[in-house]
């Protein structure tokens, strides 16, 4: 592997095979830096895999070697995204904490991670690019479904399960979408416990409370179906 394929200097070790353990970590954290600025900044379509290793001063082939494809590579990056809020942690004290309590601190996190310095950007183009690119919305459904709901669903053991955490996400998302691409005020600009201390209760009641709604009977929808033809 040729100096230019690097990140970072190495020593002679590294430079007679793979890469160190501790180079590979650097070098994968910088890409996936750089790949957080670049989708954050020109979106996914514009964001290339020669566009996001300039900006980590590495060779493009480095990039493919760590993370396979530009698609696999915004997967981690929303994985990342996602990671900062730790929602396993949250759901475990969610297990014996108080549900009004837990459900407002997830939503302050939720937000301060959103916000944070070389992350928000990079949400915004996930939010942006749900709704407007299909591509970007099949790579998030697959990690919402395989992982933030089968972790919920499995760590809390709740009924209606899905829909639970399809409602609760669905607020989380329907904030991100108003605060940070609408921009509609005064949600715009309210601080972050305050916008938790509102968006609480709702989230509390999604994951928590009885949901007051009628079982649908399919036998009867496929039965009226069948007529129809």
């Amino acid at each position: 592997m040729s100096n230019n394929d690097r990140c970072d200097p190495v020593d002679k070790e590294s430079r007679r095979g793979r890469p160190s353990e501790a180079s590979s970590q650097d070098t994968e954290g910088q890409i996936l830096q750089a790949a957080r600025v670049e989708f954050g900044h020109r979106g996914y379509d514009d964001a290339t895999i020669r566009i996001i290793a300039q900006r980590a001063g590495c060779d493009p082939k480095l990039v493919h070697y760590y993370f396979g494809s530009k698609d696999m590579l915004f997967s981690k990056v929303i994985v990342d995204i996602y990671k900062q809020q730790n929602l396993g942690g949250i759901l475990e004290k969610a297990k014996q904490g108080e549900p009004l309590e837990i459900a407002t601190t997830f939503a302050e996190e939720y937000l301060r991670t959103a916000e944070m310095p070389g992350i928000h950007e990079a949400y915004v183009a996930l939010i942006r690019g749900i709704g407007s690119n299909e591509h970007i919305r099949t790579i998030f459904l697959k990690f919402l479904h395989e992982q933030i709901m089968a972790l919920t669903s499995t760590t809390l053991k709740l009924d209606h399960a899905t829909l639970r955490t399809t409602l609760f996400g669905s607020q989380l998302l329907g904030l991100a979408n108003t605060r940070y691409v609408l921009k509609l005020e005064p949600l715009a600009s309210m601080p972050i416990p305050q916008v938790a201390q509102l968006i609480g209760p709702t989230l509390k009641h999604y994951l928590f409370d009885e949901l007051a709604f009628e079982e649908i009977d399919h036998t009867e929808i496929d039965q009226t179906d069948a007529a129809d033809r």
